[in-house]
């Protein structure tokens, strides 16, 4: 097995082992072109091994929302996609969401207090008008 003496360490800051450019040890990084999808240079103490993985025909759906969410993941929308969503049925109000300015996640408190607020407008308008009439 390799070792880190037959790693050479670029001016850029990445690495370069047997003709192949990688960003740093233990960092994944692309294989277009090649048998596998990605590739790392995985370092455990003084030893360095290539690993490839990832099937390059499988192609990843996180377009499709309704797969995303069947899947458990956090649906990453910006805040007009979420009102779209809720009124179509994709998603409902429990559900977390990543928005895409949004460091970390969390649910959506303030969809949830605006359509409340606007609920509570809508039912106060209708009796007015019943008062009204």
């Amino acid at each position: 097995m390799a070792t880190t003496k037959d790693v050479e360490r670029l001016p850029s800051g990445k690495l370069k082992y047997r003709g192949e450019t990688y960003p740093g040890y233990n960092k994944p990084k692309r294989t277009p072109g090649a048998a596998k999808k990605s590739a790392v240079l995985a370092k455990k103490g003084e030893q360095v091994k290539v690993v490839r993985f990832g099937d390059p025909n499988m192609s990843i759906k996180k377009d499709n929302l309704k797969d995303v969410k069947a899947f458990g993941l956090d649906i990453i929308v910006t805040q007009p996609q979420i009102s779209l969503l809720l009124d179509i049925g994709v998603v409902k109000h429990g559900d977390r969401f990543l928005k895409k300015s949004a460091k970390r996640k969390r649910p959506i408190q303030k969809l949830k207090k605006r359509r409340y607020l606007l609920k509570k407008e809508r039912i106060r308008n209708e009796k007015e008008m019943k008062h009204a009439s």
